[in-house]
């Protein structure tokens, strides 16, 4: 059994996202045009958390007939994925709730050339993805949805990425665990948390601080 000081450092990443003028102005006229709408709260905020996942895909799913030139988040990623996959040629995983995140890093990764893994409820070849994942030397991100915060032993990982960070801070935990675990070699794991400032993911952020003292060193 691996005692406690023989565990890999967890090592935060806060990844604080700039939304452009135009991503910012689009992401606030369209709160406005839903709260004139009068739609209740819950509809609201689950848009407000799929614009900032996500905005071309937000616009596509609701149809906006304007959307972003630029997506300032996956900009972002994309340093990540520079940084350890091809510098450091090395794995990774990134996580997001939304299936439809998912299936957008999946097509805008393969244009750049990467083999990505992909899981989510939608889709049923599960298994034959994390195999691809896990033997594939040429398969370095893995991209998944809560279905893989559980019951995944992917030790031979030591990055990971929050594109999205949920509500509860036990999901966070659950992710975390795929690779904090006791096969793992690494001496250091490296959690990169994405948000973007002046939305709900800053919010949901410092509410995941403020409810929580042990996560801490998870995000940052």
């Amino acid at each position: 059994v691996q005692n406690a000081e023989d565990r890999a450092v967890r090592r935060p990443h806060k990844i604080q996202v700039q939304f452009t003028d135009e991503e910012m102005d689009l992401y606030l006229s369209e709160i406005q045009r839903q709260e004139a709408a009068d739609a209740n709260i819950l509809s609201i905020i689950s848009r407000k958390r799929m614009m900032s996942s996500c905005w071309p895909v937000y616009a596509r799913k609701y149809k906006i007939a304007h959307s972003p030139s630029v997506d300032s988040k996956f900009d972002a990623l994309r340093e990540v994925i520079k940084n350890v996959v091809d510098e450091q040629d090395k794995k990774i995983i990134i996580f997001s709730f939304f299936t439809e995140t998912l299936e957008y890093l999946h097509e805008e990764l393969s244009n750049l050339g990467y083999q990505t893994a992909v899981i989510h409820g939608k889709r049923t070849n599960r298994q034959d993805e994390i195999d691809r994942f896990t033997n594939d030397p040429e398969c370095k991100i893995f991209l998944s949805s809560e279905v893989g915060s559980e019951g995944l032993d992917l030790q031979f990982c030591d990055s990971l990425v929050n594109y999205n960070l949920p509500w509860n801070p036990m999901v966070v935990e659950q992710r975390i665990g795929r690779i904090d675990r006791v096969r793992q070699q690494s001496s250091i794991l490296h959690i990169y948390n994405l948000l973007i400032s002046g939305t709900i993911e800053e919010k949901i952020y410092n509410r995941l601080l403020d409810r929580i003292g042990i996560f801490r060193a998870a995000l940052g």
